[in-house]
């Protein structure tokens, strides 16, 4: 029913989806958002991948100039997944105008990004026993520019991935690994 609305975008199936928030006008080109909370509820996912459910969905936030705050679980093929942690603040995620200038009304160019808070990123995801962990920032998010993340991952062993692959993994235990 909201596909018309989504620019393009084919919007996934979702369900018992709710939003709850102060939305208002601004002096930007996005309008100010506040104390907002998203829930979706169970929702099959399978036009996607199939075998992909999702169990739960809840994303807060305080403003756009906060980060989201998200936990979603679910499942592929029996196995549990999970996804929580923290991201933002959220209006890192529009595009932003360069400041203009006070005296002159210019604009002051590539100095922009430099002003804006970081996009801070502190996820954890599961999918079964294995687990990864993703933590760091990023300058410019929306250009992947200035990324700066540490990713953990531990995983007890790789063959019990195998229906999320989608393939046959080989039964190598024991992997931790730590990148920045």
């Amino acid at each position: 029913a909201l596909d018309p609305y989504a620019g393009g975008y084919a919007l996934p199936p979702l369900k018992s989806l709710s939003f709850a928030g102060n939305v208002a006008q601004s002096s930007g080109t996005v309008p100010a958002i506040t104390d907002a909370t998203l829930d979706v509820g169970a929702s099959d996912l399978a036009a996607y991948r199939p075998g992909l459910t999702l169990t739960a969905l809840k994303a807060t936030m305080k403003s756009l100039a906060d980060p989201v705050s998200l936990n979603a679980t679910g499942s592929l093929s029996g196995k549990a997944l999970a996804l929580s942690g923290t991201a933002g603040p959220a209006d890192r995620l529009f595009p932003q105008p360069p400041p203009k200038s006070p005296a002159s009304g210019s604009s002051l160019g590539s100095s922009a990004s430099a002003q804006q808070p970081s996009f801070a990123v502190d996820l954890s995801a599961s999918a079964g026993n294995a687990r990864m962990t993703v933590n760091g920032k990023m300058a410019a998010p929306l250009k992947l520019a200035g990324v700066a993340l540490k990713i953990g991952v531990q995983i007890p062993d790789l063959s019990h991935l195998s229906p999320l692959a989608g393939q046959v993994l080989p039964a190598l235990t024991h992997i931790n690994a730590d990148l920045t």
